[in-house]
Order: structure tokens, then C-alpha cells, then sequence
């Protein structure tokens, strides 16, 4: 009777857990406490055939609003005042601009990711099912998520910090697809992490791809100024279309 009680229980703490709050909804939370952001981003994109280095400086404020100026390898700049996203890469014959609302769903998550998070997966893990996974000796805490396609794990170190996020085919996780690592961590407001070193390594088939990106001077709930939110001065001679294919014609 006893085996029965101990396996019956040990069952019930690997179940996917449904309503309850869950890691991802909690570490969301905590990026609701961070208002602003302003920092310098270096990214280093190392694939088979080449190397690629990316530099842009951020200024980045709740709800939607952000000012990118990317200096490398082109130059180009997106700005969102709260209702309207306009982009533009320097010499093109035309802008991209659309309603926030209207955008797809990873322009509008590079707008409400909080620089240095990881809120890019997390918003997309949001509302799929939880489930507890075995602990490691470098991870105390990790959880399952499984979504349409992939089977997601979060990793949480001593000090209750995400650490990792890994992508898996199936809850069997043989086959990795993407590891994302969060380093250097930062402690901006009491229980907020922000990382400012993020490792990932994609697989796509045989081919691997490795991304790392810096986030220099991190500030965070320091005033912007508001010029910085209105599109026009930045964009002066520039028309804008509301699809990419239109920016060509």
C-alpha cells in the first residue's frame, strides 16, 4: 500500500498543472515593474558561412513605445509612439509604417520585450500548460511547457534567476532546436533580473547558428525624453507604405 501512495503521489507533482499560476506567469510579473529602459545592444551572429555583428542603441518605454537606431551591418531606425510603428533602413525608397495593432506578432513582440529579458519566449509560452521536471545540480527549478510545436524548459538557478530556456521537439526533449542562456545577470529593482549577456545557439537540421548579445549601460525607470517617441522629426522626406513588398515597388 505504501508503494502505491508514494507513486500515486510522485505522479500528481509531474502532472501538468492548469489555472494556477505559473513560472512564466510570474517572471512576467516582474518585468511589469520596469517602465523604462535605455541601453546599447552588440550582437554577434556566428553561422557557418559568415560572421555578422550588429549594433544599435535602444530607448525603450511601457506601453509601446520604443526608439531603435541600428548603426550595423545597416542603417536603420524604428520608432513606436504608443499607437503607430514607422521603420525605415537608410536608403530605401520608402518606409514601413503600421498601426501597433496591426503589426505580426514578432513585430509586436520586439516592441513590448523588455530589453535584457526574456520576454520574447515567455509571451509565447503564456497560457500553455505547466509541468515540474526533475531538478539537476546546476538547475534547482526547472519546468515544462508544451506549445503547438515545441516543448519548452525553463531553468532557474540557486538564487531563483532564469538562467536557461531550451527548445525541444517533444516532451521526450532527444531533439534540441534552441538554447537560450542568460548571463550577467542584474538585480534593477528588488526580485526584477535582467541579463545583460544572452548565449543562444539555434539548430536548424545540421546547420547550427550561435547568437550572442551584449546589453552595455543598462538604465532602467529613468525619464526619456519625449522627442524621442515622435516619429516625424526622424524621418523627414520619407514616405511610408504599409507593407514590406510595397517599400520596392
Amino acid at each position: 500500500m505504501r508503494s502505491l501512495i508514494v507513486s500515486f503521489t510522485v505522479t500528481l507533482l509531474t502532472l501538468p498543472t492548469f489555472g494556477a499560476e505559473t513560472l512564466v506567469d510570474r517572471l512576467l510579473s516582474s518585468y511589469e515593474q520596469i517602465e523604462t529602459v535605455t541601453c546599447a545592444i552588440r550582437k554577434t551572429v556566428q553561422t557557418p558561412e559568415r560572421d555578422m555583428r550588429h549594433l544599435s542603441r535602444v530607448s525603450w518605454q511601457r506601453p509601446d513605445r520604443i526608439h531603435v537606431e541600428n548603426f550595423a551591418p545597416l542603417e536603420r531606425r524604428y520608432v513606436a509612439d504608443g499607437n503607430r510603428m514607422f521603420y525605415y533602413v537608410t536608403g530605401d525608397p520608402k518606409g514601413f509604417s503600421r498601426p501597433i495593432e496591426e503589426l505580426d506578432e514578432d513585430w509586436q513582440m520586439s516592441l513590448r520585450k523588455v530589453p535584457g529579458s526574456a520576454m520574447d519566449h515567455l509571451l509565447r509560452l503564456k497560457g500553455s500548460p505547466e509541468t515540474d521536471l526533475p531538478a539537476t545540480d546546476d538547475f534547482p527549478v526547472r519546468k515544462g511547457y508544451q506549445t503547438d510545436r515545441l516543448f519548452a524548459v525553463l531553468s532557474l538557478d540557486e538564487k531563483d534567476r532564469l538562467v536557461r530556456i531550451e527548445f525541444f521537439k517533444t516532451p521526450a526533449m532527444e531533439k534540441l532546436t534552441a538554447q537560450y542562456d542568460y548571463e550577467a545577470l542584474e538585480e534593477p529593482l528588488p526580485g526584477v533580473w535582467l541579463s545583460a549577456l544572452h548565449k543562444a545557439t539555434i539548430y536548424v537540421g545540421d546547420v547550427q547558428t550561435k547568437e550572442t548579445s551584449r546589453f552595455d549601460n543598462l538604465v532602467v525607470n529613468e525619464p526619456i525624453p519625449e522627442r524621442l517617441f515622435i516619429a516625424e522629426p526622424f524621418f523627414k522626406g520619407v514616405e511610408f507604405v504599409d507593407s514590406f513588398e510595397a517599400v520596392y515597388r
